[in-house]
């Protein structure tokens, strides 16, 4: 069995067929793949709860919500401010170039 993060990542929403995948990582002796794979998920899509809660179970390193609120809202500044600029940018080229 070949644990990768798109293998993972389709069963991101099943918590059964993780827990399958998870048993059959276990008895093949593939435990770090799998915590490999789980951490390549989480760094793809860090809102999935349930990855989050495996995570939890494996006692692997995560973003907390706290964390996670704060990377979004730095990233939404960031846009703003981009887009202010270019607007104002835009507004003087304009008044510039309509007279």
């Amino acid at each position: 069995m070949l644990l990768t993060k798109d293998r993972l990542g389709e069963l991101g929403q099943n918590p059964e067929a993780l827990e399958s995948l998870y048993q059959e990582a276990r008895r093949q002796g593939q435990d770090d793949a799998f915590r490999q794979a789980l951490t390549q998920c989480l760094e793809a899509t860090p809102g999935n709860v349930l990855l989050r809660a495996w995570a939890c179970r494996l006692d692997l390193d995560v973003a907390t919500d706290a964390e996670l609120e704060s990377q979004s809202t730095a990233g939404s500044r960031r846009h703003w401010a981009t887009a202010l600029t270019a607007s104002l940018a835009c507004g003087t080229l304009f008044v510039l170039f309509a007279r």
